[in-house]
């Protein structure tokens, strides 16, 4: 039976490690990354998508993994790996901007291995996982995006999707400056 093929994205090594450790003959890690940079590259590399990425939100040098999902998508289309986030956030709103994104699956890391793993196999038969403690959060939390202005809309939206100020700014003909103050009323 061939092994399940995992690119794993976190910033911390001693993780990385442990989790190739703990992985057993199952898995065969394709490649590892600390940043999306790495990341990248690994995936420039490989003849094929891996079977799964596991992705990690805060990367190496203030990287937002979140952004690497939807260039995934557009690099290989219909074939896009699926992407299971963990992640030391196990708030609503990282869970939310995850799922928009296109994560297929959400673990906390404070989780345990167990759980991890079986939302690896989750998503390899095509499913997804989210913790039902971070689901009944997401629920809990009326939308928050109806009290929102146009353009506070509009700066919320694409922070959802990944994108930084810097981006945020350009896309709307904004200084940073302004879409900072923006947030700040969002938050």
């Amino acid at each position: 039976m061939r092994k399940s093929q995992i690119v794993i994205i976190d910033d911390h090594e001693l993780l990385r490690r442990g989790f190739i450790g703990a992985l057993g003959n199952a898995w065969t890690v394709a490649g590892q990354a600390a940043d999306i940079a790495e990341a990248k590259k690994i995936f420039g590399n490989l003849a094929k998508p891996p079977d799964l990425v596991v992705l990690d939100i805060a990367l190496r040098g203030g990287d937002w993994g979140l952004n690497l999902i939807p260039w995934l998508e557009e690099v290989y289309g219909m074939a896009a790996p699926p992407v299971l986030v963990y992640t030391v956030y196990a708030d609503y709103a990282h869970v939310r901007a995850a799922v928009s994104v296109g994560a297929r699956g959400y673990v906390s890391k404070d989780e345990g291995f167990p759980v991890l793993e079986e939302a690896m196999r989750m998503l390899m038969r095509g499913r997804t996982h989210i913790n039902p403690n971070l689901l009944f959060k997401l629920a809990a939390v009326p939308d928050m995006i109806s009290g929102l202005t146009k353009r506070e809309k509009e700066i919320f939206l694409l922070v959802q999707q990944g994108r930084d100020n810097k981006h945020i700014a350009q896309q709307l003909a904004l200084v940073p400056r302004t879409v900072e103050c923006y947030l700040n009323r969002i938050y």
